[in-house]
């Protein structure tokens, strides 16, 4: 996929591509029982490094990268509806730093623990730490 794009670009042509990112909030709350871990829809999982490494790889630069996501508190309410008594499994995920490991348990003790928390507000902190669920990411030829 990523060479044809190389292919069909001119020399100065740019890109934008989405992907699921496996080290954002709700990948990191739920593993496995992510409802977009489902191969063969998505075969291929990206971080942010990893994206970066293959599209440096593959003859691309880079513009920016970011994590839009607006519906990552939301399906993590949505999976502890359909899911109670859930145990997520952010220690176990090898996708994430320490760092981000440490915040999204943060974030998790927040929602197990507040019933009227202000979603948006949340999603702003995981959108302000390139921690939302998918990534949005802008290339261009080198």
């Amino acid at each position: 996929f990523i060479k044809k794009i190389k292919n069909l670009l001119k020399p100065e042509g740019m890109f934008a591509l989405t992907v699921p990112n496996i080290g954002g909030f709700e990948y990191l709350a739920l593993g496995m029982d992510h409802g977009n871990v489902m191969p063969p829809a998505h075969l291929n999982y990206f971080n942010i490094e990893s994206i970066t490494k293959l599209l440096n790889a593959s003859g691309f630069k880079v513009d920016s990268i970011e994590t839009p996501g607006l519906l990552d508190i939301q399906n993590i309410y949505q999976h502890l509806v359909n899911n109670p008594g859930y145990k997520f499994c952010v220690d176990k995920n090898p996708f994430a730093s320490k760092e981000v490991r440490t915040m999204a348990e943060i974030l998790l003790e927040i929602i197990n623990s507040c019933k009227d928390i202000d979603q948006n507000k949340i999603q702003s902190i995981l959108r302000e730490h390139m921690m939302s669920g998918h990534l949005r990411i802008i290339a261009s030829n080198k």
